[in-house]
């Protein structure tokens, strides 16, 4: 009888240790609607720095360029997109896109370091909207892969690693507002 209430009290003992370990696991996060995908952010990260390196080889002096303009001459050379000045995200949505990104970086086997923030340009087609030819500005996380060491007992990191890396496998994020484009100066 003592061996039979002893297995009983090993087995419940057993049950509340898994019961406690399974409910110890962090939510699932879904991932959040404003993502973007890896080639969309490639498309407008790309047009962003052609179209302003055009822009600044085109007008080199910009101070003198501000003098002309404020004296009433017409630039030569005019942007092919609506300048942005800022972005604006909630608290609520960037504190779920970073946790939905330390959970996706902590599954697919990254260390999260940062985050990476782009200016880009949306295409000049009509599958963008109202968006078309506005600049934005999008998020990406950056960090790098884990490794673990062959042979070894404990995973013990390297004394130096590789400068972080933008983690392509987990979408970057978009689509902040305050105005399409907002052109208000910070103060």
């Amino acid at each position: 009888m003592k061996t039979t209430l002893c297995k009983q009290a090993v087995r419940l003992l057993a049950l509340s240790l898994l019961i406690i370990l399974a409910s110890c696991q962090p939510p699932k996060v879904e991932k959040p609607e404003k993502t973007i995908d890896r080639d969309r952010a490639a498309k407008l990260s790309s047009r962003f720095v052609e179209e302003l390196t055009e822009l600044m080889e085109g007008a080199r002096d910009t101070a003198r360029l501000n003098r002309m303009q404020k004296a009433g001459f017409v630039p030569l050379a005019k942007a092919d997109f609506e300048l942005t000045s800022h972005t604006y995200y909630t608290v609520e949505e960037l504190e779920h896109y970073f946790a939905w990104v330390k959970q996706e970086a902590r599954e697919k086997g990254y260390a999260l370091d940062g985050y990476r923030f782009y200016f880009g340009i949306y295409p000049d087609s009509d599958e963008f909207g109202e968006k078309r030819n506005f600049m934005t500005m999008f998020i990406s996380p950056a960090g790098r892969k884990l490794e673990r060491q062959e042979g070894a007992v404990v995973n013990v990191p390297f004394m130096y690693y590789n400068a972080a890396e933008n983690i392509e496998e987990i979408d970057p994020y978009n689509y902040g507002g305050n105005g399409d484009p907002p052109k208000a100066t910070y103060e």
